[in-house]
């Protein structure tokens, strides 16, 4: 009867170890792309507050995806949501400055918020001359 040497001992362990980590990596990253799915079907189907719930865990189980950022940050804008929907469109193109979709969204939530603040304003100007 052999008896398998210390350095075969943990070589065993870190294969094991390291297909562990592959098939947790593997069911994350299926689970985040059925979320991310889902997400998008219900982000396209108007259904915002589910479309918010499933890419915010998708993007918690895969937090270096553009594209579930990207969505999250458009479930956002249509919910009113538009101070997270900039931090999600800003994290999308940080994930990848070359998501063109991302890029674009993220310059037309910018857009939409000065031309909000500029409103505001003419609206807080008016309203103080009113008597």
């Amino acid at each position: 009867m052999s008896r398998a040497s210390p350095a075969r001992k943990h070589l065993s362990a870190v294969l094991i170890l390291a297909f562990l980590a592959l098939d947790f990596a593997g069911c994350a990253s299926f689970r985040a792309a059925r979320l991310y799915n889902e997400g998008t079907d219900a982000l396209n189907l108007g259904d915002y507050e589910i479309a918010i719930s499933r890419l915010d865990r998708a993007g918690q189980l895969a937090p270096r995806a553009s594209e579930i950022q990207n969505h999250l940050g458009l479930a956002f804008a249509s919910t009113g949501q538009h101070e997270k929907a900039l931090s999600a469109f800003e994290k999308a193109v940080d994930l990848d400055c070359s998501n063109s979709a991302a890029v674009h969204n993220l310059a037309s939530e910018r857009a939409s918020a000065q031309s909000q603040l500029k409103t505001g304003l003419k609206t807080d100007t008016i309203s103080e001359q009113v008597p």
